[in-house]
């Protein structure tokens, strides 16, 4: 047991044992350290312009270490706001952030605080802030001529984005036609294709493409008739 006022650094202590006329004895070291702590998170996250996201951050006690700790970040790009809760915190908090639809897009090295009276420890956060965006896959299709056949169409929001998609399809064969149901769509989309009697037996590779007010995204869709 150490009492506040101990002096802090390494020590050799003997243990003897006695038994009789029997001696042994080992040796033990023991090392002395302020009750501290270090402050640590992910590493790494990313948000959208114009939406939030939210980072744990724990707090891990070291020697004996029993007090709250006040979190606090810097190195935030303009645009961007941080809150803790809760904060104070003795064990972990979620960091929230927050970007306005202007904020730079990047990568931000954020710094991770935490202070309890003389002790201060900190960790880096890097912040990826990017422009809301979507991607779409899709699969395959076989379609006899004088029939149809369906395929899929996926919606993959990235960075907050949560606008409808308009979707479109180029590169179909001569006698085949396309339509999409529901368009525009907000998760997926069933793409219908027809082919008439005179539609060539063939391999075809169509391109279908997503438009949502500045942002576009494609896919390819092999098809055989």
């Amino acid at each position: 047991t150490a009492a506040s006022p101990a002096a802090t650094g390494q020590y050799t202590l003997t243990i003897t044992g006695n038994s009789g006329s029997q001696t042994a004895t080992t040796t033990l070291t023991l090392a002395i350290y302020l009750p501290s702590f270090t402050v640590s998170s992910y590493g790494s996250t990313t948000i959208g312009q114009g939406t939030s996201t939210s980072a744990a951050v724990w707090v891990n006690t070291e020697y004996g270490f029993s007090g709250n700790v006040n979190l606090s970040i810097s190195g935030l790009p303009t645009g961007v706001t941080a809150s803790f809760a809760p904060n104070p915190t003795t064990y972990s908090s979620t960091l929230t952030l927050t970007a306005n639809s202007t904020v730079a897009t990047g990568q931000y090295n954020l710094t991770i605080t935490g202070t309890s009276g003389t002790v201060t420890a900190t960790t880096t956060l890097v912040l990826g802030v990017y422009a809301p965006a979507f991607t779409l896959s899709a699969g395959y299709a076989t379609v006899g001529q004088g029939s149809s056949a369906t395929d899929s169409v996926w919606i993959y929001p990235e960075y907050g984005f949560s606008g409808s998609v308009s979707l479109s399809v180029a590169g179909l064969p001569s006698g085949v036609t396309a339509a999409f149901s529901p368009n525009p769509t907000t998760n997926s989309s069933t793409l219908t294709l027809t082919a008439s009697n005179a539609a060539v037996p063939g391999n075809y590779t169509l391109t279908v493409t997503g438009v949502s007010g500045a942002l576009t995204a494609t896919t390819t869709v092999p098809i055989s008739i």
